[in-house]
């Protein structure tokens, strides 16, 4: 599983949220982006509205986050294609609040089902 070494996180016109790895994980990534834009979502289809999953090698396709669980330090998104897991025991109180609050802001709809639990 990989291990997020930090988070980034901002909010303007699009919210976002980036995890990121050292090199060499298992999808081949170094960071992995969830993104909203509630400003221009009206002018998408119903099923392209939400948080989705950027991936700068495949800009074409749209992956939508339907739940985030997060049980002690492992955390799991799963999209409308398939579901990511990594091991988020580096992040600090601080970026676990950060992380929270954005994913709360993506979330104004509650169209992401949010499971959180500690062990």
């Amino acid at each position: 599983m990989d291990k997020v070494n930090f988070i980034y996180t901002e909010v303007g016109t699009d919210i976002i949220l980036s995890l990121s790895f050292d090199e060499d994980t298992e999808f081949g990534i170094d960071r992995f982006i969830l993104i909203r834009t509630p400003k221009y979502e009206f002018a998408l289809l119903p099923h392209e509205r939400g948080a989705s999953i950027n991936w700068d090698e495949e800009p074409d396709v749209i992956e939508i986050v339907k739940e985030i669980t997060c049980i002690s330090n492992e955390i799991t998104f799963v999209s409308d294609i398939r579901s990511y897991q990594f091991d988020i025991s580096k992040l600090s109180k601080d970026e676990m609040n950060e992380l929270w609050k954005t994913v709360a802001r993506m979330n104004f709809d509650e169209s992401i089902k949010i499971r959180r639990q500690t062990k």
